[in-house]
């Protein structure tokens, strides 16, 4: 097995097995879970959004909560898997 079959094999455990999750974020929702996945600090995104550092903090708390995860890796795995992200090759 190869490192993507495995980290699909774990996503699928963490997903729950469902095809696409039905997970429904506000516009700021996902731009700030977009930012989160690119690695981003709630700091340096407050500064990218011109959001207060407060503001950004909620949000990310909204999105974990929304999606059922505890940290930012777990959002992005799943917003992934949710087609709230687009996955791009660098």
């Amino acid at each position: 097995m190869i490192v993507r079959d495995v980290t699909h094999l774990r996503y699928r455990t963490f997903d729950g097995a469902s095809d696409k999750p039905d997970i429904t974020l506000s516009p700021r929702e996902r731009e700030t879970l977009e930012w989160m996945a690119r690695g981003k600090s709630n700091a340096v995104i407050a500064s990218i959004l011109g959001l207060s550092p407060h503001k950004v903090d909620t949000l990310v708390r909204c999105i974990y909560r929304k999606m059922g995860v505890n940290d930012r890796t777990m959002a992005a795995i799943r917003g992934l898997g949710a087609g709230l992200l687009q996955y791009h090759r660098l």
